[in-house]
Order: structure tokens, then C-alpha cells, then sequence
């Protein structure tokens, strides 16, 4: 999960409360679609697990998108009384990380080029999701359109250029596919039907 995700999941989930890392890796667990087999529900249980999430939590905070508290944890044992055992940290969005997320919901810009690569981008986030079932679909996503196009600056091995040529081929892909598809139909339109 980018960073961005996980600070919509705390606006989402914990909007105005204290949330740990546990507690919204439980949450967005519950909330995931249930997987089909073993593959799904392993990528799922890596995707959210704690360690995950409370890596991300504390970038948010670096970034001061999120204030923190340390906060006792309490444990439960079977046998004994509950006794504290050590500190977590509770989590709070921050003004600048409201605004941020103000931003985030505003479009990009007004520029024909961008708005023309913004719908390309949506139509390939549409495209996946299709393809791909539940949180798979939002992997895949960042997998393909987030982290691949970015121009992550100097000293790259693969340059953003080729992604963006790339992207360019999966477009037409699937332009000749809708075609195929469109010219397969009109076919079986014009077979006489086998009663």
C-alpha cells in the first residue's frame, strides 16, 4: 500500500479517533474482499499486515500528514491480569494532512494534454479492475499506472520513457481488441442460426 492509500484508508476507517497499526490492519482485513484461494489470501495478509501498515503510518508522520502519541499496550494473557507490555503509537491526521487530502480529490489540471492523459490513465484503471478481482486490482494498479510512470529522477535504470511507451502499446492493444471483438460480433450476427 502507497502512502497515499493509507492516509485515505485512516480518513476512511479512523477519521477523527487515535488509530494503531493493528487496529487498521484488522479493519482493512475485514474489509477486503474475500479471497478466492491460498494466493489471494497470502498477497491480502502481506498487503495489510501490521509491520506493513505501521511502516506506512510512520512515513505519513515523517511526512506530517499524521501526529502521533505513544500510548501503553496492554496485553490480555490467558492467565494472569492484563499487564502493560511496552508502548504502541496511536495516530491522527494533521491539518496538512486533511489539505493533502483535499488535493488529492481536486482534478489535476485543465491543460488538454493532461486531461487527455488523465482519462487514458483512468480508462486503464478501469481496464484492470475489470480484468482483476478486489485488492489484486489496486496492486495491479500500482504496480502499472502509480509507480511506473513516475519520472523518479536521474539515475534510473529503466527510464520513463520506455513505461510511457509501453503504456502506448497496451492502448493500442486494446484498441484492436475492441475492433476484434466488435468485427467478431458483427460475424456471428450475420451466421444463420443452428436451431
Amino acid at each position: 500500500m502507497n502512502y497515499r492509500r493509507a492516509l485515505e484508508a485512516v480518513a476512511t476507517y479512523r477519521p477523527f479517533a487515535k488509530v494503531d497499526a493493528r487496529t487498521l490492519s484488522k479493519e482493512l482485513m475485514d474489509v477486503a474482499s474475500q479471497p478466492q484461494n491460498f494466493a489471494q489470501y497470502a498477497t491480502l495478509a502481506r498487503e495489510y499486515s501490521t509491520k506493513r501498515i505501521s511502516g506506512d503510518l510512520d512515513r505519513l508522520y515523517r511526512m506530517g500528514l499524521l501526529k502521533r502519541k505513544r500510548i501503553p499496550r496492554i496485553v490480555y494473557p490467558k492467565d494472569s491480569p492484563p499487564s502493560r507490555k511496552g508502548f504502541m503509537y496511536g495516530y491522527e491526521i494533521t491539518r496538512q494532512g486533511w489539505q493533502y487530502l483535499e488535493y488529492l480529490q481536486k482534478p489535476k489540471s485543465t491543460d488538454p494534454a493532461t486531461y487527455v492523459e488523465q482519462q487514458v490513465q483512468k480508462m486503464m484503471s478501469d481496464h484492470i479492475h475489470f480484468v482483476f478481482p478486489g485488492t489484486l486490482a489496486d496492486i495491479a494498479e500500482e504496480d502499472l499506472l502509480e509507480s511506473k510512470h513516475e519520472d523518479r529522477g536521474r539515475y534510473n535504470r529503466f527510464p520513463s520513457k520506455r513505461y510511457r511507451d509501453l503504456a502506448a502499446a497496451l492502448m493500442k492493444c486494446q484498441d484492436r481488441l475492441r475492433r476484434t471483438e466488435q468485427e467478431n460480433k458483427m460475424l456471428r450476427n450475420m451466421l444463420p442460426s443452428h436451431n
